[in-house]
């Protein structure tokens, strides 16, 4: 069992889709050599987390991973805080977005 249904998740990812403008938050470290991004927040539907790299606590299931990657590297425009660090931090979780975002930092 998760913190999240996978019918919730699966809700988030459809308003995530359907949003103009989606907004992201990357939380992890990226000191080198050992950067690491656990996990990433949206507002889409309200505020959710999704958790898939923490050591401790709960991570939703892998399996799941894979349709949030399709989401947010297809999303038109994502909206950060801080999109250098962001970005960065999206990639070495192995999302790899390359379209247009807004920084308000």
């Amino acid at each position: 069992m998760t913190y999240i249904t996978e019918e919730a998740f699966n809700k988030h990812l459809q308003a995530m889709r359907e949003t103009p403008y989606l907004t992201v938050d990357t939380e992890g470290t990226l000191n080198h050599p050992f950067s690491e991004t656990w996990g990433l927040s949206t507002t889409a539907l309200g505020p959710e987390y999704f958790a898939f790299n923490h050591m401790l606590g709960e991570n939703l299931p892998r399996s799941w991973f894979p349709k949030l990657k399709e989401t947010v590297e297809n999303h038109p425009c994502l909206v950060m805080h801080h999109a250098k660090h962001d970005l960065r931090a999206l990639r070495s979780m192995g999302i790899d977005f390359t379209g247009k975002f807004y920084c308000t930092m």
